[in-house]
C-alpha cells in the first residue's frame, strides 16, 4: 500500500485523474522500455499465462473453435496486456489500467482481462468500478485475494444501498453472510452496532470477536468510548475500513480530543481513498503526537493527493528529519513535489541524496538523467548517466540516454559506442532504435535512418517515440528534397 510509487502514487481516481504522471509521458515510456523483449522473462510469463488460460477456457465449456478464436484474439492483443502487467508490477496502476482498458475495447468478455482491470481499479480505490468488473467474473473463478477485494468493493461502495443482498449473490456460507450483515449494521451507528453484536448467539469467530469487545473492555476501563475505540480498531485491523471510520468518527464528534479515535478515523479514511477526511483527522492527531514520523509521512501523502505540494513537502521533510524509513521512498516523493513546484534547485539537491542511497534503482537514475537532460543541465545528466551505468551495467536505457547526450554534443563516435552496447542488450527498445535513427540522420545516412525509423514504428507504433520517429521522417524528406533540388 505504501510502497515506492513514484509514478502514480495511487491517485484518487483514474476516471477523475487531473495530474500528469511523473514528468512528461516520455519518462514513463523510458522507465518501462524494458518491457520490449529485454531478455525472455516477459514472453515466458505470457506463455505460461496463455497455457493456464487455455485450461480455464476449456473448463468453461467452450468449443474448440471458440477456444481457437479466443486464442487468436488474445495473441493480437497480448502485447498490450503484457505491457499492462509490466506497468502493474511497477505500481504504475493508472498506466496499467489504461493499457488493460485499451485491450478490453477489442477483447470484450475476457475474464482474465476483467480481473486485471478490477484489481487495478481496486488498487486505485475506485471501488464502484472495481466491483463493476469483478462481478463479470464467476466468483468461484477468482483467487482468494480477489474474492476478498470483491467483498470489500461492495462494502466500501456507498452507492450500493443493499450490501447484504448484493453479497448474497456470491454464494457465501450463512456465517459469512451474517458477518457482513453485522458489519453493514455498524454503518448505522455505534448504538445499533453494539446492540446487534451483543444479541448474537452464534459461534462464528469473526462475529464473536467483535461481540467479546463489547463486554471485555470493562476489565480495563469503565469508559464506554474506550469500548467503541476498541471496536473501531478491531474493524480496521480486519480491513473493514468504512465501518471502522464511521465508528471512530462518531467517537470524535463526542470526544474531539480522543487521539486514538482520530488516528483510526484518519487511517481508515486514507485506506478508503478519502484523503481530505484523512488529512483532517490525522492533522488533528498530529497536534497531540508531533513525534509520530509515520503520521508525518501519511500527512505528506494526503496533502500530495490534495495537490498542496508545499504542505506535503513540509511533512515529508519532517518525516526525513524524524528518521522515517525507507528513506528512498520519501526522497522520490520529494523529487516529484519539487518538480511540480518547479523548484529545480531543491529537486536536484534531493536527487544527489537519492542517487547515493544503497537501494537506489535503475529507474531513479533514468529519471534523474532525463530531467537533467530536459533542463539542459548536461553536466549533471552526464554525471548521473555515468554513475548509473557503473551501477547498472546492463541498463540499455541508461546507455541509450547517454548516447542521446553525446548526440546533442555531436560526439557521434561515443554515441554509437553506447548504442551498440544498448542494442546488444535489448534490440527492440524503441528509444534505442530512435537514437540510432538520429545517429544515422546526423551522419547523413538517410537510408539507414529510415530503416531504424521503421523499426521504432514496429516496436511501439502508438508511443511518443513513434511520433518523434515520424517527425524525423519529415526532416529526412526535406533533406532529400534539398539534395535533389541542388543536384538539378
Amino acid at each position: 500500500m505504501m510502497g515506492t510509487l513514484y509514478y502514480s502514487f495511487n491517485s484518487h481516481s483514474f476516471s477523475k485523474m487531473k495530474k500528469l504522471i511523473f514528468i512528461p509521458i516520455t519518462l514513463i515510456l523510458l522507465t518501462s522500455c524494458s518491457f520490449f523483449s529485454k531478455g525472455t522473462s516477459n514472453t515466458e510469463q505470457t506463455g505460461s499465462t496463455m497455457t493456464q488460460e487455455g485450461i480455464e477456457h476449456a473448463q468453461t465449456g467452450q468449443t474448440t473453435e471458440e477456444r481457437i478464436e479466443e486464442s487468436k484474439r488474445r495473441v493480437n492483443f497480448r502485447a498490450m496486456i503484457r505491457k499492462g502487467d509490466y506497468l502493474s508490477l511497477k505500481n504504475d496502476r493508472e498506466a496499467a489500467l489504461r493499457s488493460y482498458l485499451s485491450a478490453y475495447v477489442r477483447l470484450k468478455d475476457d475474464n482474465v482481462l476483467e480481473r486485471k482491470i478490477a484489481n487495478a481499479y481496486f488498487d486505485l480505490k475506485e471501488f464502484s468500478n472495481a466491483y463493476k468488473y469483478y462481478k463479470r467474473v464467476p466468483f468461484v473463478d477468482l483467487d482468494e485475494k480477489e474474492k476478498k477485494q470483491t467483498l470489500q468493493s461492495i462494502m466500501f461502495d456507498e452507492t450500493i444501498s443493499m450490501k447484504n443482498a448484493e453479497i448474497k449473490k456470491l454464494g457465501l456460507s450463512h456465517n459469512e453472510l451474517s458477518y457482513y450483515w453485522y458489519i453493514e449494521n455498524c454503518y448505522t451507528g455505534i448504538h445499533n452496532c453494539v446492540v446487534a453484536l451483543q444479541a448474537y448467539t452464534g459461534s462464528f469467530a469473526e462475529i464473536k470477536k467483535l461481540k467479546d469487545i463489547t463486554y471485555s473492555y470493562e476489565k480495563v476501563s469503565a469508559d464506554f468510548q474506550y469500548r467503541n475505540a476498541l471496536l473501531a480498531g478491531a474493524l480496521f485491523e480486519s480491513e473493514q475500513y468504512l465501518a471502522g471510520m464511521k465508528i471512530a468518527r462518531e467517537i470524535t464528534e463526542k470526544r474531539p480530543d480522543y487521539i486514538i479515535a482520530l488516528k483510526i478515523a484518519g487511517y481508515s479514511a486514507y485506506e478508503l481513498g478519502r484523503y481530505r477526511e484523512a488529512n483532517t483527522y490525522l492533522a488533528r492527531y498530529y497536534t497531540f503526537e508531533s513525534k509520530d514520523t509515520k503520521i508525518a509521512y501519511i500527512l505528506g501523502l494526503t496533502n500530495y493527493y490534495l495537490e498542496d505540494y508545499i504542505t506535503s513537502n513540509l511533512y515529508f521533510n519532517t518525516a526525513v528529519l524524524g528518521g522515517y524509513t525507507p528513506k528512498t521512498e520519501l526522497e522520490r516523493r520529494l523529487v516529484y513535489n519539487y518538480y511540480i513546484l518547479n523548484d529545480r534547485k531543491a529537486m536536484f539537491k534531493i536527487f544527489r541524496y537519492l542517487l547515493e542511497e544503497p537501494d537506489v534503482t535503475e529507474d531513479d537514475f533514468i529519471i534523474a538523467v532525463h530531467i537533467a537532460k530536459e533542463d539542459n543541465n548536461r553536466a549533471k545528466a552526464f554525471l548521473w548517466a555515468n554513475r548509473g551505468i557503473e551501477k547498472f551495467t546492463d541498463s540499455d536505457m541508461l546507455l541509450s540516454l547517454r548516447s542521446s547526450l553525446y548526440l546533442n554534443t555531436n560526439n557521434l563516435d561515443r554515441a554509437e559506442t553506447d548504442l551498440q552496447r544498448a542494442y546488444a542488450i535489448n534490440p527492440r527498445n524503441p528509444f534505442t532504435l530512435l537514437q540510432y535513427a538520429k545517429l544515422h540522420f546526423a551522419k547523413n545516412d538517410y537510408t539507414s535512418a529510415k530503416g531504424f525509423i521503421k523499426n521504432v514504428l514496429e516496436a511501439d507504433p502508438n508511443s511518443i517515440f513513434a511520433e518523434e520517429a515520424k517527425k524525423l521522417t519529415t526532416d529526412i524528406n526535406k533533406k532529400e528534397q534539398e539534395i535533389l533540388a541542388t543536384a538539378s
